[in-house]
């Protein structure tokens, strides 16, 4: 954009069309903005300020300076992802980092500092200062399999900014339950002289673990003089 005032012409170079003159008085101009400026987008421009005088043989001089656009904070912090994934062993001590979560923020200095919350959770809680998530009690998968809750960012610019993501934590299999039979006592009745292989009973045990955890095999303890009878392995 250019100016004439008097023999003499003004004009910016290579603004972009961001930025105009204004004549203010004779020879005096401010720099004016031309559209909404964004420092996430474009930090800082270099300006130049052209000054000839109208004649044929034009005589001109130049000026440099660099506008340095400052930070407001309009940028919630991002995390960048719709849902957090963890796991989590059964009976993991309290304390155990479940897993982390990071968001980040396009503003500067302070608008950009992030700290971390989690809504009203007795069973978990997440470090302010770098996103830990971390255990507060000794979870068992037999009473709690899975927990999804919301954890929060915000910035400490002001106003402050905030965003909020689900995050899912299943808790996997230890094997820390022996099985159980059916039955506290079982009494089987055989007649006399029955041929080998007979079926005496049968008895039934189940282990409220999962996959390879919860799968059961049978043996006899003791008692079995002489070895009369056998159980079977797989089905009792």
């Amino acid at each position: 954009e250019s100016r004439q005032h008097g023999r003499i012409i003004v004009a910016l170079q290579d603004t972009g069309g961001h930025f105009g003159l204004n004549l203010i008085s004779e020879g005096q101009y401010t720099i004016v903005t031309l559209s909404p400026l964004d420092r996430e987008e474009t930090p800082s421009y270099l300006i130049t300020v052209v000054a000839e005088d109208a004649f044929e043989q034009r005589i001109s001089s130049t000026e440099s300076f660099t506008v340095i656009i400052t930070d407001i904070n309009d940028n919630a912090p991002d995390f960048g992802t719709d849902k957090f994934v963890f796991s989590l062993i059964e009976n993991s001590p309290i304390g155990t980092i479940v897993g982390t979560v990071t968001a980040s923020d396009l503003d500067e200095g302070t608008n950009a500092d992030i700290s971390y919350f989690v809504d009203n959770n007795g069973l978990i809680d997440v470090d302010p200062d770098n996103g830990n998530i971390v255990a507060l009690e000794v979870m068992d998968k037999e009473a709690v399999s899975r927990m999804e809750f919301m954890v929060g960012a915000r910035d400490k610019g002001i106003p402050s900014l905030q965003a909020r993501v689900p995050v899912l934590i299943t808790i996997t299999d230890q094997n820390d339950n022996p099985p159980r039979f059916s039955e506290n006592e079982y009494v089987f009745r055989i007649a006399g002289f029955v041929p080998i292989g007979t079926t005496v009973g049968s008895v039934m045990a189940f282990d409220p673990d999962e996959g390879t955890n919860a799968e059961v095999s049978y043996r006899i303890g003791n008692g079995n003089v002489e070895d009369k009878f056998a159980i079977n392995s797989e089905n009792g």
